[in-house]
């Protein structure tokens, strides 16, 4: 058969095709008529006596506002005398539109921005002082009826904690009730955007258009043929390069200030798609926010950090030694655990997902093992629980992990039996999410119906709280992965506190972490760590885990986005996560067409990551019958290698999660962060990064790597290669062996740890003596 006519590339096609589909309906907004939510410039001051320069009062801030013939009225942002920010050519710094925006959706949110009426031009008609704050106002108009009588106001202060940190209250009103504050921000080609939290494929989000809103991160996310089969299979269900679980409305731009909204959790969109200008766009007609100006990347992340709150370290014991994720009873565990201990592997915990009990489920054609999501042991597969959990622990001094989530599964099918139906109790006693009927709103987005707790419920808060502490740490386990937090439903349902559900969506992350690590007060040694999170989740989180990745290497859905992600999240305050070693997301259908499973090269090249991740953890997988990372001897001898650098880490990576709980800074740093004045550096993403700011590593993201690329920044005279003693001068490009288990890494010279390394020169020594 000729390639042309193959009935594989004609499915490849069709599923390129639906994926671009999917994406316009994702990424593109929606504008009915009544016009283009492009700016268009018709912005004046209406007085003259609005224009000049104004001092915020008690600050170093001042708003000058000018007239030009070209563009109208500015106005600019100023503090100490430079300016930072300021409005777009011809634009009302805030406008307004009307229409409802949607995002439609079960776990995979698809966001459709509607404006059936632009109103962006304007009058700028007073700037006056009023107490402590400057107040700005004028008037807003448009092409249609909606538009008419409409005013904005923006009030400036300054915090009363930071002195660079310009607060600000944006209001839009009027007879029509106007949907939302948009403000729009002048840009250039070069300016950069990092943050709006976790970006797993764009580094820099210049170029992007932004949904603010927590989602399933997507699978396969643009690696194509599979992102165009799921989303034949399931409309939006591959996601996007900008899909995320962990939205943030914040970004930190390269002209080295902050923007973000403060207490703000409805849908927002930050549009940096155009090189002239940015646009956020926050639904709703009133918000709050900052400005932040800061001396450097680090500078801002620390002022910022002091409002979303700062990520306090995991506990001591995780840094002993691998937690192995495994599963499928009593004798795979002990057969596993027995292999990894053999080859000398540290090992700190197991992870057992399936402690609830296994249920066969089917996705795209693949078998899957699912759970039974009903939080207690299952007594088949794992009869006498706490006492396995106690022997493991007291003989071996091995803690155990579980897996538990917000939602409830009813059992009353359960072919193993259960001791209680938690769905029937829940939903007995009004603890779940209603929909508009008054009954459990059923979530199908996993593949089968659930219940989702009801946060703002504050009784189901207490009983869940009080379900985990019975069935989970009662029974000997040392924490568990909190799963999920983005099923959330935005229509069609009911919330116990009244609350709009389109509203509340993206503080439903936040509720299930607060939930969660309200138990840590009781448990001080606990580990829980969480797959979403909110603006204001790092205060409350010790460890973040990056979700679901396909087992790949590439930067839409694999290893090498697991590694952007980490780096990316620091921007917004998530400066201390980890990732599934492995790889989470297996396919072994379509034999064809899209064959997606694990490679020992990819194996190894994971746990190295891992070593350098606050957590090393790994994960059975989708299929827990692909391969694993004691599998073979040659994966043991790497597992025992990454494994022995993560524990000779350990004194060096207390320190650098204690100085994030302190300032912010992120425990993985990317190289612009750290060494912002070095233009070698601007553009290199997952490649290399600091672990805190004395120690470069680079991971060789790539099938069939032998060697990497690592340029050395210019900020030290010197850089000394740890596993082989050679040193180069710092600006250098140097091409650094990438043996399996030997990942390149790099110290200034002289070194600058204090000598909390030390422990890792022995062990690498002795690696290679």
């Amino acid at each position: 058969m000729q390639p042309g006519g193959s009935p594989h590339l004609r499915l490849v096609a069709a599923a390129t095709a639906a994926y671009a589909a999917a994406v316009a309906l994702t990424a593109a907004p929606t504008v009915t008529a009544g016009g283009s939510s492009t700016p268009s410039p018709s912005f004046v001051a209406s007085s003259a006596a609005a224009l000049g320069s104004f001092l915020v009062p008690g600050s170093s801030f001042t708003v000058v506002a000018t007239n030009s013939s070209s563009c109208g009225t500015s106005i600019a942002l100023v503090y100490t005398g430079a300016q930072f920010a300021t409005s777009y050519c011809g634009s009302p710094i805030v406008s307004t539109t009307f229409g409802t925006d949607t995002f439609p959706g079960e776990g995979n949110f698809f966001p459709t921005l509607v404006d059936s009426a632009v109103c962006n031009s304007g009058t700028l008609a007073s700037i006056a002082t009023s107490g402590t704050s400057l107040n700005l106002s004028g008037t807003l108009t448009g092409s249609s009826t909606s538009c008419s009588g409409l005013t904005w106001s923006l009030n400036l202060s300054v915090s009363p904690t930071e002195a660079s940190e310009l607060q600000f209250t944006a209001t839009v009103s009027g007879p029509a009730g106007p949907a939302r504050v948009i403000f729009t921000l002048a840009s250039n080609s070069s300016e950069a955007f990092y943050g709006a939290g976790e970006q797993y494929t764009n580094f820099n989000l210049k170029g992007q258009s932004v949904p603010i809103v927590t989602t399933e991160q997507g699978i396969g996310r643009g690696l194509q043929p599979l992102s165009g089969i799921v989303n034949l299979a399931q409309k939006g269900a591959a996601g996007t390069s900008v899909t995320t679980y962990s939205a943030v409305p914040q970004f930190v731009s390269s002209a080295l200030y902050a923007f973000f909204l403060r207490d703000f959790t409805a849908f927002a969109n930050f549009d940096f798609s155009n090189s002239a200008y940015t646009v956020v766009r926050a639904n709703l007609a009133a918000v709050k926010g900052s400005f932040i100006r800061g001396s450097s990347y680090l500078d801002i992340v620390k002022k910022y950090t002091a409002y979303s709150g700062r990520m306090q370290p995991v506990a001591e014991w995780t840094g002993n030694g691998i937690v192995l994720g495994i599963e499928g009873g009593y004798a795979n565990i002990n057969s596993g655990l027995s292999k990894v201990l053999a080859a000398g592997v540290p090992v700190s915990a197991i992870w057992v997902q399936d402690w609830c009990g296994q249920r066969n489920a089917s996705y795209l054609g693949t078998s899957i093992q699912r759970l039974w999501w009903n939080w207690e042991y299952d007594r088949v597969l794992y009869p006498n629980w706490p006492q396995f959990v106690a022997n493991l622990s007291s003989q071996q001094n091995i803690k155990t992990l579980v897996y538990v989530n917000p939602f409830l599964a009813d059992v009353s099918t359960k072919a193993t039996g259960f001791q209680v139906n938690y769905y029937s109790q829940a939903a007995a006693a009004g603890y779940l999410i209603k929909n508009s009927s008054g009954l459990p709103y059923l979530s199908t987005g996993s593949g089968f119906s659930v219940g989702l707790i009801d946060f703002t419920n504050p009784a189901a808060v207490s009983w869940l709280q009080s379900l985990i502490k019975t069935n989970v740490f009662d029974t000997g386990a040392a924490g568990y992965m909190a799963d999920f937090g983005e099923y959330a439903p935005v229509t069609n349902a009911q919330l116990f506190s009244g609350a709009d559900p389109a509203v509340y969506h993206n503080q439903y992350p936040d509720d299930w972490i607060a939930t969660s690590q309200a138990l840590t007060a009781s448990y001080p040694d606990s580990l829980i760590f969480h797959r979403s999170s909110s603006a204001k989740s790092p205060g409350k989180l010790r460890q973040l885990w990056l979700g679901d990745q396909l087992t790949t290497f590439d930067n839409n859905d694999g290893l090498q986005s697991a590694i952007t992600a980490m780096l990316t999240a620091g921007f917004s305050g998530l400066g201390s996560t980890h990732s599934d070693v492995g790889g989470y997301t297996i396919f072994t259908a379509f034999s064809a067409i899209s064959i997606v499973t694990r490679s020992a090269d990819l194996l190894n090249r994971w746990m190295e990551f891992g070593a350098f991740s606050p957590v090393f953890r790994s994960h059975p997988g989708l299929i827990s019958s692909d391969l694993q990372i004691y599998s073979t001897a040659a994966l043991l001898a790497v597992l025992k290698q990454t494994a022995g650098i993560f524990a000779a880490l350990q004194p060096y990576r207390r320190a650098v999660l204690a100085a994030l709980a302190e300032t912010g800074a992120p425990y993985a740093r990317p190289m612009v962060m750290q060494f912002p004045d070095d233009k070698a550096l601007a553009g290199i993403t997952w490649q290399q990064f600091m672990l805190g700011d004395a120690l470069l590593v680079a991971v060789a993201a790539t099938s069939g790597a032998s060697s990497v690329a690592v340029v050395l920044p210019v900020a030290h005279a010197q850089w000394t290669e740890l596993w082989t003693g050679k040193t180069w001068a710092g600006g250098a490009t140097v091409t650094a062996a990438a043996t399996a288990g030997k990942p390149p890494m790099f110290v200034p010279s002289p070194r600058t740890d204090g000598g909390l390394l030390d422990g890792l020169f022995k062990f690498v020594a002795a690696s290679t003596a």
